[in-house]
């Protein structure tokens, strides 16, 4: 195999409520700092359609999460979901951005770290693909009544696509 550490790459299982989470999250960034996304350009042509797709929809997402998510009782914002897993830790390598820092000491099932009074402090980017393609009771009745003559369903398929090639085709690449 070409990758340094690819059969441990396919192996791992990057999930925040198993334990040695951090230790895993640390090799992981270790493993893609080996790694030049510029060598691989068709994983970088999924990348940028990924982000076109994710900067097509962050405005319309940020606009109903800030009506709807401060006068929620229920926060779904918790630190496990926060938490990276393995196809976000290469959808990020893929687009070639820093990783956030975590704060790996912070009880998994409280509310997020990045989570404030206006919303997420990161740039929709930056998070866990999860933290977009979750869409609560509210959130969707709030998008459907508001947006009859767009389909944000539309636009999170393609959004899924891309990440699901992304995703795939990196470890097809790895796997040979």
């Amino acid at each position: 195999m070409p990758w340094p550490d690819s059969l441990w790459f396919l192996e791992i299982d990057l999930d925040p409520e198993k334990c040695r989470y951090e230790e895993k999250f640390k090799g992981l960034i270790s493993f893609f700092k080996k790694i030049n996304v510029s060598d691989y350009p068709e994983i970088k042509n999924y990348a940028e359609k990924y982000k076109i797709y994710m900067l097509r929809l962050d405005p319309v997402i940020e606009y109903f999460t800030s009506k709807v998510c401060p006068y929620c009782g229920t926060v779904c914002c918790r630190q496990k979901f926060a938490l990276p897993n393995k196809e976000d830790m290469i959808t990020f390598w893929a687009l070639d951005i820093d990783i956030p820092n975590y704060d790996f000491k912070k009880d998994i099932n409280s509310s997020c770290q990045f989570l404030s009074h206006t919303g997420c402090n990161l740039p929709r980017l930056y998070r866990p693909f999860r933290c977009t393609w979750y869409f609560c009771d509210a959130l969707w009745l709030q998008i459907e009544i508001n947006l009859s003559n767009f389909n944000i369903e539309t636009g999170l398929k393609q959004l899924r696509s891309a990440r699901d090639k992304l995703v795939s085709n990196f470890i097809k690449l790895i796997s040979t």
